[in-house]
């Protein structure tokens, strides 16, 4: 079975800071025989990426390939099987079937900007590498009865910026959190407010766009 020794490399490509924890090469139950989909996790704790490395109580680490700090940090864990996702209800993102990557939070606290930027900028990375669409991106709570994290991201909105950047788009974390690519959901009239605002504008943007074309190609078929 292969050990995805590329994680550092592919990493890197994000522009974070990227830490690679003594022994990762060769850190896991085995290799990873695929990566046909990514589950995003948050720990439920701060400063835990040793429960991530070694395990906890009932269930042996790697817990994922990665751990990401509230500042950004990208820590690369292991490269192979991890025990991050079971029993899963997809089998695209089974430990065998997918990379897990577990984020420094609580669960009840918000998300810094930084971090999502990382975990935005490492997620699109994984889907280049490995060939997969922002639709194999999925929260642990998406393909494992029982869980709830990544708590605070809203799964299809992260999507919907994951597949932006797979198309160019500079899509960062203010702009998920702020614009048209919401994450935090906090269900407040003026957040909705807010948000419906900047998907609006973006629809007028690409409507302008649209009726430009539209004009030109009219133009071309009158000189016919």
């Amino acid at each position: 079975m292969p050990w995805r020794k590329e994680l550092a490399d592919v990493a890197r490509k994000t522009g974070h800071h990227v830490i690679e924890v003594p022994g990762w090469r060769t850190r896991g139950h085995g290799g990873q025989p695929a990566v046909h989909g990514i589950v995003m996790h948050h720990t439920a704790g701060r400063d835990d990426m040793h429960v991530v490395r070694d395990g906890r109580p009932g269930l042996s680490g790697p817990l994922s390939h990665f751990w990401l700090g509230r500042t950004g940090a990208i820590y690369v864990v292991a490269a192979g099987h991890c025990n991050h996702n079971a029993p899963s209800t997809s089998p695209h993102h089974t430990n065998s079937a997918s990379i897990g990557i577990e984020a420094e939070n609580t669960g009840y606290e918000p998300w810094p900007d930084v971090q999502l930027d990382a975990y935005l900028a490492l997620v699109v990375e994984l889907c280049r590498e490995f060939g997969l669409p922002a639709s194999r991106v999925k929260g642990h709570w998406e393909v494992n009865r029982g869980k709830i994290d990544p708590r605070g991201i809203n799964m299809s909105r992260f999507r919907a910026a994951v597949a932006a950047r797979l198309e160019g788009e500079d899509v960062s974390a203010h702009d998920i959190l702020h614009g048209r690519h919401i994450l935090m959901n906090k269900g407040t009239k003026s957040e909705e407010r807010v948000s419906v605002a900047y998907y609006l504008q973006h629809l007028e943007s690409e409507q302008d766009k649209m009726i430009a074309i539209l004009g030109e190609i009219r133009d071309k078929l009158a000189q016919l």
